[in-house]
């Protein structure tokens, strides 16, 4: 019986055990998915935005022809850039062994991705002739980071809270593309338009790019609305943007003079307005952070139940054993009891048995066993002759004890004359 009861214990510490050590592997995995999420948040993120800022200052360096003060510019960019690359603590680390991971050779480590940068800004100090363009050079880069950035999100999907990574990456691919959009408008006012028609096919495509992906990320997320709606609107910056916009859309180069003071004011608007983007990738930041440790408080929870659940089974068993041990004892006790007082009780009905078969004739005995009422029969010869008084039961219900002691039968039978016929023993 014990064993028996052991089995759905047992069977339940199983299950105990396993929810416990699926909570602990979801909490220790979804742990590494917040720690590569956070990175990405708070130093990858802002590497991009860096790197966006240098590509930009370095074609309208290029477009300027060289000028000190978009130099010196170009130089901060180059201090901050070192600076977020300083800064990250978990690089991406790639398997060169696949083959589409070749071109990308220079993301094998930070030290080799510095390398990467510092050589195109050497060649540049030194005038390289065959210097890469500097937007595709960058963006290379730029896009595998981004491409990373979602890879990384595509491990956390929960609802809504998912919803607000796509937000962010929307707001990566659109300042993106207003990154691109800020180096193609400064080389048009600083080389007086685009005399290359792809350049001008190559601004449009990334304009509208980069405001699809911003009306995208207000779809998907509230808060950006609520943010773009508050702070876009508070100066006349998107409005000038508007308007420069409209200049470059026309694209009439042939009654431009290349102005280097016109490219670097589109350069800073557009720098304002993707700066402007970058406080909405901040907020966004603080708001997946504050979900991430909501999710990582929440598995916890489930860990700390589990634990309890695997506690509690171990403490509850042993009791639980106890007791069905105790009753199954106690079932066997009365099972003997019962045995033994059947016994006993088939032992007096056998005595009473043999008794009664000794007074009176087998099948009379055994229609009184079964049943009160026996039929009359006619013996020619009676051994021992029953009857009863009617309504004597009825009689005696009604008189007391004393009185039905001095109901006098044998006077009554003694004056009846059955006594002279047929030899009458009375009791």
């Amino acid at each position: 019986m014990v064993l028996l009861a052991s089995i759905p214990i047992i069977a339940l510490i199983i299950c105990a055990a396993f929810v416990l050590t699926r909570a602990l592997e979801a909490n220790a995995s979804f742990s590494q998915v917040k720690t590569l999420i956070s990175n990405s948040l708070d130093q990858v993120g802002d590497l991009v935005h860096r790197l966006q800022t240098e590509r930009g200052t370095t074609v309208l360096y290029l477009s300027t022809q060289g000028d000190p003060s978009i130099l010196e510019k170009l130089e901060a960019a180059y201090h901050d850039t070192d600076e977020e690359i300083k800064n990250i603590t978990h690089w991406r680390h790639i398997n060169l062994s696949q083959p589409e991971n070749e071109p990308f050779y220079y993301f094998e480590t930070k030290e080799t991705f510095q390398t990467h940068i510092h050589t195109y800004r050497q060649n540049l100090s030194n005038k390289y002739v065959d210097l890469p363009e500097p937007i595709p050079y960058y963006s290379e880069a730029i896009e595998r980071i981004i491409e990373w950035f979602w890879e990384d999100f595509s491990k956390y999907e929960t609802g809504k809270k998912w919803a607000t990574l796509v937000a962010y990456q929307m707001i990566i691919l659109g300042k993106e593309q207003l990154g691109v959009e800020r180096a193609l408008g400064g080389k048009f006012y600083a080389e007086g338009g685009y005399e290359d028609f792809n350049d001008y096919l190559s601004y449009v495509n990334r304009s509208i790019k980069g405001a699809t992906f911003l009306e995208e990320s207000i779809l998907f997320s509230k808060d950006v609305e609520e943010f773009y709606n508050k702070n876009a609107f508070e100066n006349n910056l998107f409005h000038e943007i508007l308007n420069m916009r409209s200049e470059i859309i026309k694209n009439n180069y042939t009654f431009l003079e290349p102005s280097v003071s016109k490219g670097s004011h589109w350069f800073e608007n557009m720098t304002d307005y993707i700066d402007l983007l970058l406080q909405i990738q901040y907020h966004l930041t603080d708001i997946i952070n504050d979900q991430l440790e909501e999710e990582i408080s929440s598995r916890q929870r489930e860990v700390i139940f589990a634990s309890l659940l695997v506690i509690i089974t171990f403490a509850v068993s042993p009791f639980i054993l106890q007791r069905i041990g105790r009753q199954t004892r106690q079932i066997e006790h009365i099972a003997s009891s019962l045995n033994l007082k059947t016994m006993q009780l088939n032992e007096e009905k056998r005595r009473a048995d043999k008794l009664l078969y000794q007074m009176l004739p087998y099948e009379i005995a055994e229609s009184l066993k079964t049943s009160w009422d026996v039929a009359a029969e006619a013996f020619e010869e009676a051994t021992i002759f029953f009857s009863d008084v009617v309504n004597f039961t009825n009689l005696c219900a009604e008189c007391s004890p004393m009185q039905v002691s001095s109901i006098n039968f044998i006077a009554t039978f003694d004056r009846t004359d059955l006594g002279s016929t047929v030899p009458l023993q009375k009791v």
